[in-house]
């Protein structure tokens, strides 16, 4: 993750924050209410869900497979070395 796209998921996060706050911290004036719309409520869950797969799923598909790259590159390591022992 670059450091422009660590900044832009941190102040989209803090984004998040100032919204919740907005419900859970109510102005003296209780007759003040700011709706959310389903729209709205429906990008914060898909927030959710990008940042638990960017984070967390993707990460550990990305070890997988650099994993498997590596476990290749030493069985073909070790198989040329008992091609040239065999000489």
């Amino acid at each position: 993750m670059s450091v422009d796209q660590f900044y832009s998921v941190g102040n989209t996060i803090d984004s998040v924050r100032k919204i919740g706050n907005i419900g859970a911290h109510m102005e003296r004036d209780i007759n003040i209410i700011v709706d959310v719309e389903p729209k709205e409520a429906q990008l914060l869950i898909e927030l959710i869900e990008f940042l638990l797969k960017d984070w967390y799923i993707q990460r550990h598909q990305k070890r997988e497979k650099l994993a498997k790259i590596k476990a290749i590159a030493e069985e073909k390591h070790k198989a040329k070395k008992q091609a040239l022992a065999k000489d």
